[in-house]
This record gives structure tokens, sequence and C-alpha cells, in this order.
């Protein structure tokens, strides 16, 4: 029956990819047909949609074609968001110039664009080919803007929180601790929004790194111990046991050896939810590295010495026995020194010394520059112990200032961040005494207005009262008129022979009131955008990827056969990587293979490391190498 339902999904699939094929082929006979420009325009936007899903050999073709179209249509944030993936298509094959010029062609749209995010997707692009070019400070400006951006539309927090991270590691690696804080907080920030788990502890561990790296150890236990919470929050045990781990060894650097006692202890309450053989060898590993180094500062060569044990016999059993048999040099040095047995410590030390160089064995290397002037001056061979001791003064000389003047710039930071807290803290001050002056004024309003609502009930009384008196008045005047009628009546014939002698008079002057009359009668105006030489120069084709990366497999068979059985929880992508990182390719040409970007390849090698249970100061390529 499971026979029959995989030949159904293989048959499924199969439909599916002729279906899409023969889509394609249909939208280009429609493009031939047509030489409508609103016609063309509609299907080569499904063709472009398609192409570049697939990634498909034709999808540049059409995209310029788009691209061309939508500005005819001045559809400028269509022509800008389709024009990234043919960015992303020369940044793949390596083609940086090309990145350059279409960012920049599309750029110069800007006042055309709707959205504002349009433009700050394109300075995310730019400030890639920045970086991939070592224009740091340029990658900078546009890191910081294009978050700004994303930020002040509140639209695209996944875009916003890659470009503070971008511009945090920018600066991490120009050694700008103060701002890489900065701006390792803002990104873990918008990922916690974004309850986005792996990029939250992702950006913890770099600022405890960094801090720890700077000399602020407090504020590395700090970051680990959040680290530590979102773990069990999230309940991944294994990330449990490594954040015990890690708190215990960065407090033996602040010497409390009680709580490096108890978090060593922590780690034992999760050994048994590593279900995986050899990743619970590398955590038994790990936590033997740890008790070596606890019993050491104890003074407790016995145990120590038995731990020690452990982890060589522990380093044969893992997958890479060499890689993590370097680690214990280390440790079989300062026993071997405890115990006063220096032709042994020596030993070791020199297969330290022999790291120098080696990204991220640094402080490992300056250590035993320290104990093999130890062991030498112990010997009495002075002349080797001067050299081993100027050597680490050295070192330790450059990683102190780097430290001074970080922890300046940190304080300095601090101290004006506080400065600003106390002004922030006046202004709130005087904006509620503003805000209480308006109450009060608002207080006085209402009494004035209360105020005139009485003057006018008084006015309005007083009012009445003259009102009625002059009624009363009235009254009286009624009656005297009713009086003077009377005398009136009887004075009628006297007015009438006095209105007789008038109408005479009036008649005699009949002209002068005819010409008064016409003279008041005058009427008035009125007035809105061969295969490894040709990657490495930079030349190669789309079907000569395809088939270097069908024929990896079979290069690889034996490589991939024991990563699968030593790691079964990797992807095929995971497994891929690896396989060109045991080839030898570097990430620029392995991005080419892949028909990614370098910043894909970046985070996948991060994801590598933590799926291979590697610490931060383990070589990934060398690991991949020693199998």
């Amino acid at each position: 029956m499971s026979k029959q339902i995989l030949v159904s999904i293989l048959f499924f699939i199969f439909s599916l990819q002729v279906f899409s094929q023969k889509s394609i082929e249909e939208l280009t006979q429609q493009l031939k047909s047509t030489s409508d420009k609103e016609v063309r325009f509609k299907i080569l936007e499904k063709l472009t949609n398609k192409t570049t899903n697939e990634n498909s050999d034709r999808k540049v073709v059409f995209l310029k074609e788009y691209l061309l179209l939508a500005k005819h249509f001045e559809e400028y944030d269509l022509l800008a968001q389709k024009s990234r993936f043919l960015i992303e298509n020369f940044t793949s094959l390596g083609q940086l110039d090309s990145t350059k010029y279409y960012v920049d062609k599309m750029l110069s749209y800007q006042q055309y664009f709707k959205d504002a995010t349009t433009e700050a997707h394109l300075l995310l692009k730019r400030a890639s080919y920045y970086y991939n070019t070592d224009q740091y400070q340029k990658a900078l400006i546009d890191y910081k803007r294009s978050g700004d951006i994303f930020i002040e539309e509140n639209k695209g927090v996944i875009n916003a929180a890659d470009a503070r991270l971008f511009a945090a590691q920018v600066y991490n690696d120009l050694n700008d601790f103060l701002n890489a804080v900065t701006y390792y907080e803002e990104a873990y920030k918008l990922y916690d929004k974004l309850e986005d788990n792996f990029y939250k502890n992702f950006t913890l561990s770099e600022l405890a790194s960094i801090y720890a790296k700077n000399g602020f150890h407090q504020k590395a236990i700090t970051e680990r111990e959040r680290n530590l919470a979102n773990a069990k929050e999230t309940k991944d045990y294994q990330a449990l046991y490594y954040a015990y781990g890690n708190l215990a060894r960065i407090n033996f650097k602040v010497q409390k050896y009680d709580k490096v006692r108890k978090y060593i202890d922590s780690t034992l309450l999760y050994t048994d939810s590593i279900k995986n053989k050899q990743q619970h060898i590398l955590s038994e590993l790990f936590l033997a590295s740890l008790n070596v180094d606890y019993y050491l500062k104890q003074d407790n060569i016995t145990e120590a010495e038995k731990y020690l044990e452990k982890t060589e016999k522990l380093a044969k059993e893992t997958s890479a026995p060499d890689f993590f048999q370097r680690m214990n040099y280390e440790y079989q040095a300062k026993v071997y020194t405890q115990k006063k047995d220096y032709v042994k410590a020596e030993s070791a030390l020199k297969k330290v010394l022999a790291l120098k160089g080696v990204e991220g064995q640094g402080e490992k290397v300056k250590r035993a520059e320290k104990e093999i002037a130890k062991v030498y001056g112990a010997t009495q061979r002075y002349k080797k112990a001067y050299e081993h001791l100027s050597a680490y003064l050295q070192l330790e000389e450059a990683s102190n200032k780097i430290i001074k003047d970080n922890t300046f710039l940190y304080y300095q930071a601090k101290f004006e961040t506080d400065r600003k807290d106390q002004e922030i803290f006046k202004k709130k001050t005087e904006i509620e005494l503003l805000e209480k002056d308006k109450e009060i004024e608002k207080y006085k309003s209402r009494v004035t207005v209360a105020i005139s609502l009485i003057v006018v009930l008084i006015l309005f009384m007083v009012f009445y009262v003259l009102w009625r008196r002059a009624k009363r008045k009235r009254k009286a005047l009624a009656r005297e008129i009713v009086d003077l009628n009377t005398e009136v009546t009887t004075k009628k014939e006297e007015v009438n022979e006095l209105l007789t002698e008038t109408l005479t008079h009036l008649r005699t002057k009949e002209k002068l009131a005819d010409n008064l009359n016409k003279l008041s009668q005058e009427k008035e105006g009125v007035t809105l955008k061969s295969i490894i030489a040709d990657l490495k120069a930079d030349k190669l084709e789309d079907s000569k990827i395809l088939v270097l990366r069908k024929n990896i497999e079979t290069l690889n068979y034996e490589f991939l056969k024991k990563i699968k059985e030593l790691h079964p929880n990797l992807t095929k992508t995971d497994i891929e990587v690896c396989s060109f990182i045991k080839i030898g390719f570097s990430r620029t040409e392995i991005a080419t293979l892949r028909q990614t970007s370098i910043e894909a390849i970046k985070s996948t090698r991060y994801r590598l490391k933590k799926k291979l249970n590697l610490t931060a100061n383990d070589s990934l390529d060398d690991y991949i190498r020693s199998l």
C-alpha cells in the first residue's frame, strides 16, 4: 500500500512540473502573439513570477522586458520591486558591478515611489553590495537608513530586524564595540516582537560574546541568563544544557566558583534529554572540560586529572577525534604544569601555540604564551621564558587597549544616557507642571463662567424689578391718556378751524410740493528600477552549475553517508553546503553554486554550527574536513 502511495505522490509531483512548464510555454506563446504593451505587461507579470520561482534560464530576459514596460507605464514601485529579482540574480552570480548598476538605476526613480519601503528594500541590496566589497562605512549608511524607513513606515519588521542585525555585524567587524552593542539590542527587540526564537537567541549569543571579548563579564553573564530564560520558555532542553554550561564558563572569569559549581551541576539535569549519540558524547565532553577547569581552580589535581582522562576518551569517540583532541591540549598543559611535569606541559603548550593565526584561537594562544613562559622559568630556561613572556605581554597589551578604549566609550555613552534620562525627567516634570497650570486655568475659567452667570442672574433680577416698575408707570400713563382724550375732544372744533386755515396756506405752495416729490423719486446705481575554472573566473554558466550540483553527491558519497549517520537532523540544503565545504569551496563560490547571496550562506553556516553542536570558537570548516 505504501508503495502505491509513493508512486502516486511522485506522479503528482511530475504532473505539477509538466503543468508548470506547459504554463510557462503557453504564456510565452501568448507573449509572442501580441504586440499590445498592456497585454504583454500582464503576461510578463505572470511569466516573471513563474520563471523566478523555478529559477528558469529565461527569467533574466523576461525580467528586463518587464522593467522596460513598467517604466513605460510609470509603475515605478512595481519596477523597483521586480528589479530586486534581477539584482539577486547578478549577486548570486558574483556580477557585483551589474548589481550596483541596477540598484543605483532603481534608486534614481526614488521621487516617483509611492511606497517608502520600496527605497528601503533597494538600500538593503546596495548595503549588501558595499559589505561584500569591503566598503563598510557605506554599507552602514544604507543598512541604518533602510532600517529607519521600515520602522517609520511600520511595515516589514523582519526587514528592519535584519537591517539592524547586519549593521551590528559590520560594527563588530570594525571593532566598534559601542555601536555593535546598540544595534544588536535593537535587532533583539525587533526579533522579540516577531517571536523569532532562533534569531533572538542568536542575537543574545552575539551580545554575550562581544561583552566577554571586551571584558564586560557581568554584562556577558546577563545576556547568557537571558539566553537561558528564552531556552526555558521554549522548552529547548539541549539549549538549556549549553546555556548552563556557558554560564559556568563565564563565571570562571569573574572567579565566582560557587556559581560555577552550581551551573555545572545544573547541566546534569538535562544530559539524558540529549538522545542523539554523537550529540550526547559532545555534551559530555563539554561538561568534562568544565570540571577540569573547576577542580584545577580548587587545587584538586586528582579530580582534575580524572576528568582530563575522560575528555581524552570522549574525544576519541567523536566523529572528528583529531579536531576535538586539539581542544584538550590546553587542559593537558594545565594539569601537567600543576603536577610539575614540565616536559609534558611544554609539549602540550607547543601544540596550542601551533594554532597561532587560526581564526578564533587568539585568546587561547595568548594564554599559552604566558603558561609556556612559566614552564621555561621553572626549568631555568630564562631566555625562552623572556621571549614568550614578551610575546604574551604584546598580545595582552593589544587586547587591553581594545578593552580599555571600549570600556571608556561604553561608560561615556552610559553617562550621556544618564544625563539624557535626567533631561527627560526634567522635561517630564516641566510638562507635568504645565499640565497642572492648564488644570488651574481650566478651574479659573470655570469659576469665571460661574461668576458671570451669577452676575447675569443678578442683572436679570434688576431688569425684572425695573420692568415691573415701568409697567406700573405705563398703566398710570394710560389713565392720563384717557383723560387727555376727553380734553382733546372738547377742543376738536378749534383744531378743525386751525386745519382749514392751514390747508388754504398749503395750497398756495403746491408748486414747491411737486418739485420736492420729483426729487424724492430719483433712482441710485447698484453695484490643480572547464567548470571550476569558470567558477573562479566568475563565468560559470547556469547549465554547468546544475551539472556540478548533480554530481556533488557522487564525488562525496562516503562523506555524505558519514555525516548523515552522525547528524540525522541536517536538511538537504545543510548537507549540500557541507559537501561544498568538504571539497574546499570558498563562501563566495558556494553562494555562486547555490545561486544565492553570500548573506544567505553566512546564515546557513551559523545554523550549521548550532546543529553540529560547535561552539563560537570552533571552526566549521576544520570540523567538516576532519570527517
